[in-house]
């Protein structure tokens, strides 16, 4: 082959590489696919419980157990909880070839700027108010209990119990217990041209409502002030409802501690740090006040096993209950029969 014709091949060879890498800066990209996301995962340390896991991490207990399908509060030390799920995963998204200056028509036009949240009160056919939350909020302080609370606020004494995943475990100070939601609130950021009427009006509550729940003095607000605002007018807050009368009184004995595990009658394995109670005849899941005059101290408890053996003890007591009434062996209690 003559030099003229190896010239000439090279001279193709050379073209053709250059028409393949052209073409493959031109070729829409792929974004590379990241790791798939993962789910939050919880290893059960001693002395936890459903329920003080599912409270540090912002969960009920029926959450809790709805995403590790249990069917009971028993867990065991060294399990995995799943806390918060693996967000689904999102198809990776192709990137398009940045335009050229030789293609206007490609060119991608300014992402518009992002709409704002605020909303006002509705009033003379304005916008509409936000929806209501499911559930009012009530913020513990020291000494309160389910029972003082729906006293306070005029509830069925068991109705708390019930909200708040019936949990016998004592309140603690700052913690946040649900209310029906009647008692709901929410949050308003005070607008130019806002008065307390006009805000009262758009929730269908009372401008005396707004100022007791925000410790107002008078009609005075101010742009950006956050209020907090009842969901219509909540029903009068009682001072005192009274505590269902004592049905028994009788002395008291405490679970064994080699107990722990071990079936109760309502399926469920006893758990020392539950406040859990046996009775002979009340149904179970009824929710009893118990209190020890000795000390003046009281708690919640759910009747969830048959007993005591012993005719001379009225009910058996979880370590939990006896521990939060300092009750010894044979320690006298009152019993109050608050419902199922």
């Amino acid at each position: 082959m003559s030099e003229r014709h190896r010239g000439r091949g090279r001279l193709l060879i050379g073209l053709m590489l250059l028409g393949a890498a052209v073409a493959g800066l031109s070729a829409p990209c792929a974004v590379r696919a990241q790791e798939p996301p993962r789910a939050e995962v919880h290893v059960v340390r001693p002395g936890e419980t459903l329920y003080r896991i599912a409270r540090n991490n912002g969960l009920t207990v029926d959450e809790l157990k709805r995403l590790n399908g249990l069917t009971s509060n028993h867990i065991e030390v060294g399990q995995r909880l799943i806390i918060r799920p693996a967000p689904p995963e999102t198809p990776a998204a192709e990137v398009p070839p940045a335009p050229t200056p030789s293609d206007p028509a490609r060119a991608q036009p300014p992402a518009p700027p992002p709409a704002e949240t605020a909303t006002p009160p509705a009033d003379d056919g304005g916008e509409a108010r936000p929806e209501p939350p499911a559930f009012g909020r009530y913020v513990v302080r020291p000494g309160d209990t389910y029972l003082t609370i729906a006293a306070r606020y005029g509830l069925p004494s068991d109705s708390l119990w019930l909200l708040n995943d019936r949990s016998t475990a004592p309140l603690e100070p700052g913690q946040e217990v649900r209310l029906p939601a009647r008692f709901a609130t929410v949050t308003y950021r005070v607008r130019r041209g806002d008065t307390l009427a006009r805000i009262a009006r758009a929730y269908g509550t009372s401008i005396a409502a707004i100022r007791r729940l925000n410790d107002l003095r008078g009609d005075q607000i101010r742009v950006d002030q956050v209020l907090q605002v009842p969901v219509g007018e909540p029903p009068p807050v009682q001072d005192d409802a009274g505590l269902p009368p004592v049905a028994a009184r009788g002395a008291v004995t405490i679970y064994p501690d080699t107990f722990a595990g071990r079936l109760m009658a309502n399926g469920e394995p006893y758990d020392p740090e539950r406040y859990t109670v046996s009775h002979p005849s009340l149904p179970l899941g009824t929710l009893v006040y118990l209190t020890h005059p000795a000390t003046g101290r009281s708690t919640l408890a759910e009747v969830t096993d048959r007993g005591p053996l012993d005719a001379a003890f009225i009910m058996d007591v979880s370590a939990a209950v006896a521990r939060h009434l300092r009750l010894k062996e044979g320690d006298r209690v009152q019993v109050r029969v608050l419902g199922r």
